[in-house]
C-alpha cells in the first residue's frame, strides 16, 4: 500500500500529536483561522488562542490519549475519519469513545477546520479498577 494522501498525512499527523499529548505541534499544524467544534452541541471554537485555550484544558485532564482509526473517507479537502478515542483521564477514568470526525484541510496542507461527532453522555467514563 502507497503513501496516504496528504490530506489524510495532515490528519494522521495531528491524531499522532493528540496520542503524545503533544500541544505546541498539533496547534502548529492548524491554520490560523481554523475552528474546532468539540461535538454537536458545542458552540465552534475559532482561532489559534482560542483553540489553544480549550486544547490545554484537555491535555491537562488527560493522562493518555490513544486513537484507532477504523475508517475514512475523502472528498476535496474534505477528510471524515470514523475513529475510537481510549482517554485515560488523570482522575483515573477510562473513557472510549466512538467519534466520527469531519477535517477539512486547506491548500498549505493545514487543518482549518476540525468538527467531533459524538455522543456526550459517553464521556462519563469508568473507574480504574
Amino acid at each position: 500500500m502507497g503513501e496516504p494522501n496528504p490530506n489524510f498525512q495532515a490528519v494522521l499527523n495531528i491524531i499522532g500529536d493528540w496520542e503524545r499529548l503533544d500541544l505546541e505541534s498539533a496547534l502548529s499544524r492548524l491554520a490560523d483561522d481554523a475552528e474546532f467544534v468539540a461535538d454537536p452541541k458545542s458552540n465552534p471554537v475559532c482561532g489559534i488562542d482560542a483553540i489553544r485555550k480549550l486544547w490545554t484544558y484537555y491535555m491537562q485532564l488527560f493522562a493518555s490519549y490513544d486513537c484507532e482509526v477504523r475508517n475514512s473517507a475523502e472528498q476535496g479537502r474534505l477528510v471524515f475519519v470514523e475513529r475510537i478515542e481510549r482517554i485515560t483521564r488523570r482522575d483515573g477514568l477510562n473513557v472510549v469513545l466512538p467519534v466520527a470526525t469531519i477535517f477539512e484541510v486547506n491548500e498549505s496542507g493545514q487543518i482549518s477546520a476540525w468538527r467531533d461527532y459524538w455522543d456526550p453522555s459517553m464521556a462519563s467514563g469508568t473507574a480504574e479498577a
